[in-house]
């Protein structure tokens, strides 16, 4: 079985793994380094089509086997120039920018040698490679809040999500409200229903279409309103299970 290896970057350590020619890099510990939530993370990344993901299963550094998140090597320039310094701690950084310049040399050093890496890529033009693709990386982001305005103001269409699986959404939604107030986690079925719907709204960026129904939330959005609802139905399983036990105890 493949072993978790230890890359010394900065003073931080980063956990990853060679399996074939391929090497993984776990996301926990560079969250965990750079003082972000890692769940977080990685869910954005499972929605990212451009990220390479997997879970992998290999000795950790206490000799047992840990199964751990990871994403591959050469996707991390692209996930780690995406991540906004503004939302990091103040202290962190500059931390930050040296990830998004060195820190995929220094794995592929670890792991494929020197020569693997240009030696004449300095610094500098690390720094300016790293600037260039959190640049597009923000205009990225500006194209997209442009798009959205354009969908709001009705003047393009934009894919929408399948009507069958809309309206499967809808109903897992209802079902769970209708437990979640069985359950006593509501006062009424309405509002467990307006709640769970704002989470998921939250979830795909659709709160800000006021009055838009989910049914005609974009394609691109999807993704999260159904590991939100997911998130919403394991809730719920847990608040029917504890009151199923509360009421084994109490009969």
């Amino acid at each position: 079985m493949s072993k978790f290896e230890i890359v010394r970057f900065q003073s931080d350590e980063i956990q990853a793994v060679r399996e074939g020619e391929q090497v993984w890099v776990s996301v926990k510990r560079v969250c965990e380094n750079l003082g972000i939530a890692d769940q977080v993370q990685a869910r954005k990344l499972k929605a990212k089509r451009w990220a390479t993901t997997t879970l992998v299963v290999a000795v950790a550094e206490d000799g047992k086997n840990r199964e751990s998140f990871c994403l591959a090597l050469d996707s991390v320039p692209m996930w780690l120039s995406g991540i906004d310094e503004r939302k990091v701690a103040p202290e962190l950084r500059d931390k930050l920018v040296a990830y998004q310049c060195e820190c995929r040399d220094a794995l592929a050093r670890h792991f494929y040698g020197a020569k693997q890496v240009d030696s004449s890529t300095s610094g500098a033009a690390m720094a300016q490679m790293a600037a260039a693709i959190t640049v597009l990386a923000q205009g990225f982001t500006m194209l997209q809040a442009q798009v959205a305005t354009l969908v709001e103001q009705r003047t393009i269409a934009l894919t929408l999500v399948q009507p069958r699986d809309a309206e499967e959404l809808c109903r897992r939604l209802a079902f769970s409200a209708l437990q979640a107030f069985r359950a006593g986690l509501f006062k009424s079925e309405r509002s467990a229903r307006t709640s769970y719907e704002s989470r998921i709204r939250r979830a795909c960026g659709w709160s800000r279409y006021r009055g838009a129904r989910l049914e005609e939330m974009p394609l691109t959005a999807w993704p999260y309103a159904k590991v939100e609802m997911s998130e919403i139905e394991a809730d719920v399983k847990r608040a029917q299970d504890g009151r199923q036990l509360s009421l084994i105890k109490t009969g």
